[in-house]
């Protein structure tokens, strides 16, 4: 049936070459237009995990609740200036938020925004003071001015001087706490107020000062950006990040004294991506020129390597439009799909070529082409099938980004295994005879070897015997490395910064997500959290609120109260000047000397009052009013967030990040180590999840991914090696034979494991899809190989006469071995140890297809 196939395919192109080219290019600009008009870039790494998954379910449905919580951070570190580093982030703060590409951007809590907030955050004893002191606040929250506080304060002094001893002890201290809260706005006026040490009623308590973000020990300053994110670019916030980085520059200039970073993982993605797309770029000019040369200097001339490559050009396209129809989508790692049929498809068409110079020499160029594809395609067919099985196997792995790169990558080598088996044929056939013959004079020389030798076969297989053996013995030393940061390029400023907060703070851009629906609950997760070694820090509105207690409630409830009727009263405005202020100070002494003379106590509090008012009197009227009106909207604010909901009264990021729409609570848990470090991610996993069992989070769904890649992988290597060994058997109907074809394999991936180990070198999440490459290629060479002897067993009994077939497995294995062999020279650290695995990988499976399997074949043929 195979035969049949080939024969037909052949025909068809001999026959009509030009019918096939046409269709063929037909079908490629199809396929090339769809994918640009319908293929869609998906660069979200949450969606390379499949949906289904229980853990990325319930990460979804926080999403959904609570949004996009992966900000870009710019870091600001000072050496012992603060405030400039203040007026860094004051600036580039509002200069981004003047930007169209920032959702949100937060660097402090204004003390605006804390005033709404106030009285569920101010200690037991303050809230006290200020329901008793209720009775200013039809002063405060009505349309008054400082004349008003002034007078309304100078009135509650008199009347408790004058009635005092006939008011109770209660009214006493209603009417003095009302006029010194009052005082107290005004007093706010004076340059650098401070809380007044002998009355917990100062103004500075009830108008705080803009909480700045910073790290634990103050020397790093941050903004948290949230960017627009588009994932139809690999880069996903190239825009915005462009936009930032030419902020930051220009503050480099104006704070010298300063420095400047970003970090966060959606810039630690963007710089990859940039890094690995530059690495890439570099490389890939530079394979293809040394690819090109090996072409023409292992296989010989110009025109027919050019052929080859336009074949697999024409099957990319092909493949592009497949994609766009079966899956639609390209993900972060089925992207690189061309990168494999670079790599293995173009092999078929190696092997096409060389038969066809081999045949050429002796036969007319339609039987010759004949001749190579009916020979080279059994070995390419089932070469095909056995490298698309490896990659259609990654299906089993459960991981979605591995699934749809197996089903795009799989089907693109059949598509390039067909192109050569047609597409190549046809383009051979229009090549001058003159052209085809030209390797008589210019092809390389006949790499055949010598008659066989059994001492030098003997040899050869000891010494490799010897060389496993000690191989063997590193085996133990080789790892997986889960760490993704020691993956990303060492010089890159995101890194660089990433370790900076790792060691200043821990990892707080790291966090879990567990979700209460009352503060009951999530104050017992708390301390829960609290309890565990491996958890942090963690952040709630726990942070920004007091306990809630019945006698909280209450104060604030008659607080509420008392605000209501306020908010109805219409005060005049009333103009002041220095006499004013005068007969408020004159208020103070006289309410001092009647106090003295009866508690000690109280005095130190009238006092300080009164000595800050005569101060007051030489700041600038406008100054005062300023202020004033300031301390008065602020007092505004309190009262009205006083009778919110906690969700509206809460400051606008903590909102953003503790409720949701529902009203339900998140509490943010930290890791208290560097939990890059798979093992310490373990452990703080299992730590929130014995404080929650539903947490959820990105590290939650990085472990478990990394899990599921791990198990799934090594699953999925496990079935595409029964897959090809079955396969294999199925095309030589021979255990032997079969074990023949897969001996290279095994031999070199047992070498490359032992190579590793003994280099040092580590299988990771850049470097692990070589394996599924590695795995076509030492098939498709094992494969070959043995085609080739099985048609010359019967000739020259004591000579290996595998002809072009040699030339063709160097080849393969030599542009594979150099082309990601440049890959070893990239920044980006896990794409240099890709670079470093594909060369060994390559060159184990070359020497055991050369080295071994000819001996073997030498020794078998002078069997009786």
């Amino acid at each position: 049936m195979r035969d049949r196939f080939l024969a037909y395919c052949v025909d068809l192109a001999l026959n009509r070459p030009a019918l096939v080219l046409g269709l063929a290019l037909l079908l490629a600009v199809l396929g090339g237009g769809t994918a640009m008009a319908f293929l869609r870039l998906n660069a979200n790494t949450d969606d390379l995990i499949a949906p289904d998954r229980p853990y990325m379910k319930s990460y979804r449905e926080f999403l959904d609740s609570w949004g996009d919580l992966e900000p870009i951070w710019v870091v600001v570190e000072h050496q012992d200036q603060p405030d400039k580093a203040q007026l860094a982030v004051d600036a580039l703060g509002l200069a981004l938020r003047a930007e169209d590409n920032f959702s949100s951007v937060h660097w402090k809590i204004p003390a605006a925004e804390q005033a709404a907030i106030a009285t569920r955050a101010m200690p037991q004893s303050d809230l006290d003071d200020l329901a008793e002191a209720k009775d200013a606040f039809p002063a405060l929250l009505s349309s008054g001015n400082t004349g008003t506080l002034m007078r309304d304060a100078r009135q509650r002094l008199n009347r408790l001087i004058a009635a005092g001893a006939f008011l109770d002890d209660k009214r006493q201290r209603r009417l003095a706490a009302a006029a010194f809260l009052e005082t107290d706005i005004l007093l706010a006026a004076l340059p650098g107020a401070e809380p007044n040490s002998a009355s917990p009623r100062s103004a500075a308590e009830f108008y705080p000062q803009d909480e700045y973000l910073k790290s634990n020990s103050g020397r790093f300053f941050y903004l948290r950006v949230d960017p627009d994110k588009n994932y139809g670019t690999l880069a996903v916030i190239e825009e915005p990040l462009a936009k930032l980085r030419a902020r930051l520059a220009d503050l480099e200039t104006r704070f010298p004294e300063l420095s400047f970073g970003l970090t966060g993982k959606p810039v630690l993605q963007a710089d990859e991506m940039a890094t690995t797309d530059r690495d890439m770029t570099r490389a890939s000019i530079a394979a293809i020129l040394l690819v090109a040369l090996l072409f023409m200097l292992i296989i010989g001339g110009i025109v027919r390597p050019l052929l080859a490559v336009a074949s697999l050009l024409i099957a990319i396209l092909w493949t592009f439009g497949f994609a766009t129809l079966a899956v639609g989508q390209l993900n972060l790692l089925s992207v690189v799909f061309t990168l494999v049929l670079v790599g293995i498809g173009i092999d078929f068409g190696v092997h096409v070529v060389a038969r066809y110079l081999e045949a050429s020499a002796t036969l007319p160029r339609r039987e010759a082409i004949r001749e190579a594809v009916m020979r080279s395609g059994r070995g390419n067919l089932s070469g095909a099938i056995t490298s698309s099985l490896a990659f259609f196997m990654a299906t089993l792995t459960g991981f979605r980004g591995l699934e749809e790169l197996g089903i795009i990558a799989g089907s693109g080598l059949l598509l390039c295994a067909l192109s050569m088996t047609v597409v190549l044929p046809a383009l051979l056939s229009f090549v001058p005879q003159r052209v085809a013959k030209s390797r008589k004079t210019s092809g390389p020389p006949n790499l055949s070897p010598k008659p066989f030798s059994p001492k030098r076969g003997r040899l050869v297989l000891g010494g490799l015997a010897v060389f496993t053996m000690i191989l063997i013995g590193f085996l133990p030393r080789l790892r997986f490395d889960d760490n993704i940061l020691e993956l990303q390029a060492a010089d890159l400023d995101s890194v660089h910064w990433e370790r900076r907060i790792l060691e200043e703070e821990g990892a707080e851009t790291w966090f879990g997500a567990s979700i209460s629906v009352s503060r009951e609950e999530l104050r017992q997760k708390n301390e829960a959290a609290a309890a565990e070694s491996a958890i942090g820090s963690t952040h709630s509105v726990l942070d920004f609120i007091a306990p809630r207690t019945d006698e909280r409630l209450a104060r604030r409830a008659a607080i509420a109260s008392a605000s209501a009727a306020a908010f109805e009263v219409e005060a005049q405005d009333a103009d002041w000047d220095a006499k004013d202020l005068e007969k408020l100070s004159a208020a103070y002494r006289r309410l001092a000397r009647l106090v003295g003379k009866k508690s000690a106590d109280d005095l130190p509090e009238i006092q300080s009052r009164l000595s800050s008012l005569e101060a007051l009197a030489a700041q600038p009227k406008a100054s005062v009013d300023a202020s004033v009106a300031r301390g008065m909207d602020f007092f505004r604010r309190l009262i009205r967030g006083n009778a919110a909901s906690l969700r509206k009264a809460l400051p606008v990021l903590p909102r953003r990040l503790f409720v949701d729409d529902n009203n339900r609570l998140l509490l943010m848990m930290h890791p208290a180590s560097n939990i890059w470090d798979l093992e310490n991610m373990e452990k703080f996993v299992a730590a929130m999840r014995r404080v929650d069992a539903k947490v959820t989070g990105a590290p939650i769904t990085h472990l478990e991914s990394i899990r599921d890649m791990r198990s799934g992988f090594v699953r999925a290597a496990l079935f595409a090696f029964i897959a090809v060994f079955l396969v294999m058997l199925l095309d030589f109907r021979n255990l032997g034979l079969t074990l023949l074809a897969i001996l290279p394999l095994g031999l070199a991936g047992l070498w490359l494991c032992g190579l590793m180990g003994l280099l040092g070198l580590s299988f990771n999440l850049a470097n692990f899809f070589s394996v599924p490459i590695l795995i076509g290629i030492g098939v498709d060479n094992g494969i070959h190989l043995v085609h080739r002897w099985r048609e010359n067993e019967h000739e020259h009994e004591h000579e290996l006469s595998l002809g072009a077939t040699r030339r063709a497995v160097l080849m393969t294995s030599l542009t594979t071995a150099v082309g990601f062999g440049c890959l070893a020279t990239a920044s980006h650290l896990g794409l240099r140890s890709l670079g470093y695995i594909m060369a060994l990988g390559s060159l184990c499976i070359l020497a055991s297809s050369l080295l071994v399997l000819p001996t073997v074949f030498g020794f078998l043929r002078r069997r009786p």
